[in-house]
């Protein structure tokens, strides 16, 4: 445990200690007495014999309130009051104390009913007017919702810079993203001004645009939902909603690119699988998954979506016979653009779609990971909360 030494500071006569910028010095019995019943911490003065011989009105209650029970106040060893905060260095502050040094920090305990608790500390040495130490004062304040505050702010700090470095990366994807597939039209433009072309010429270069604009759409999408709930706080309307119906939608939505490659996909998932979940965010999570899965299986192949029940939580998987992942590649997957790669037919990616999945289905309260191996095919799997009865 971490904590400070004040040195005593002496004006004329009386010597004092500082304590939060204020001076507590030796008093007459009724003053001191005044002073400990005003004071914001809970107050005990413990005498060179180790033994507390005053004690405050908030000592009392924090003491009671802490498990010590008895009826008086006086000769009470101190240790009895360390243990109820749970200080297990008592003799060490209290000796250091006894030298001439204020000890004060910070100690966090568990409180049955009420959970985690924040105390700040303080053992000061009371200086008679020889210089001698004639005691010391052990104080305890509450400072939990000083804590809970501070790091709510710090969280906060923490993330507003993330939402800066997204802002910076989404405008670095977004300024060569969408230059590529516009670079690639105005050249086309360009080239049927200048010259003829032949038509397989023709449909060789328009289909490399259409690549490069179905994943620039995606991305688009992908980035205006994503930044919406950002900038609104994403609403999540859970409900019961019917898994495989969505999921057959989905193929249909992508039922171009499916054809494209020839791809197979079976919907296996039971007419009885209900989630509790929000529509919008679920679509857009096995849009992601099953594009991915397109993006990456070569002609003429499979594509299974297909679920298991477990603990009230529904598993659904999108399985795919592609070219699957590396150990060091399923690292990065679910980080913001650490992960790109071109698919089999060269489709390129901008490495944000499994961030935003990861990010919605934890919205959800369910989790995603992936199953791979290269060139055996991925199944990347996510949870969802069974059907609200």
């Amino acid at each position: 445990m971490n904590y400070q030494s004040t040195p005593i500071e002496k004006h004329g006569s009386i010597t004092k200690v500082m304590q939060n910028n204020e001076y507590i010095s030796l008093l007459p019995h009724q003053q001191m007495q005044a002073w400990f019943d005003a004071a914001p911490q809970a107050s005990y003065l413990i005498g060179t014999n180790g033994e507390v011989f005053r004690v405050n009105n908030l000592g009392k209650e924090y003491a009671k309130n802490y498990g010590l029970k008895t009826d008086t106040w006086e000769n009470i060893d101190h240790l009895k009051f360390a243990e109820i905060f749970h200080l297990s260095n008592a003799n060490e502050y209290f000796s250091k104390a006894s030298n001439g040094q204020k000890i004060s920090f910070e100690h966090k305990i568990q409180q049955k009913y009420v959970g985690e608790v924040w105390l700040e500390i303080e053992y000061i040495p009371l200086i008679g007017n020889e210089n001698n130490i004639t005691g010391i004062a052990l104080t305890v304040q509450d400072i939990t919702l000083r804590k809970k505050a501070k790091a709510k702010i710090l969280a906060q700090k923490n993330q507003l810079e993330e939402l800066n470095r997204v802002k910076d990366r989404l405008f670095s994807v977004i300024s060569h993203d969408f230059r590529s597939p516009l670079a690639s039209l105005r050249s086309f433009f360009n080239l049927l001004k200048v010259q003829d072309l032949e038509t397989n010429q023709i449909q060789n270069i328009l289909q490399k645009i259409d690549i490069q604009l179905a994943t620039t759409t995606d991305f688009l999408d992908n980035i205006l939902f994503w930044t919406k709930s950002q900038m609104n706080g994403l609403q999540l309307e859970a409900k019961n909603l019917a898994l495989k119906n969505i999921v057959d939608n989905i193929f249909n939505l992508l039922m171009y690119n499916l054809q494209e490659k020839n791809i197979i996909v079976e919907n296996l998932i039971d007419n009885n699988d209900i989630v509790y979940a929000d529509l919008n965010t679920l679509q857009l999570v096995l849009r992601n998954l099953v594009g991915n899965a397109i993006k990456f299986t070569p002609q003429n192949g499979t594509i299974k979506v297909y679920s298991k029940l477990t603990n009230n939580m529904v598993h659904i998987a999108v399985e795919d016979n592609g070219i699957g992942i590396t150990p060091e590649d399923k690292e990065k997957l679910f980080q913001m653009g650490k992960y790109s790669k071109k698919g089999t037919n060269q489709e390129t990616g901008s490495g944000f779609g499994l961030w935003i999945c990861k990010d919605f289905i934890e919205k959800n309260n369910g989790t995603i990971w992936v199953e791979s191996e290269l060139n055996q095919g991925s199944i990347f799997w996510f949870t969802l909360p069974l059907e609200n009865s």
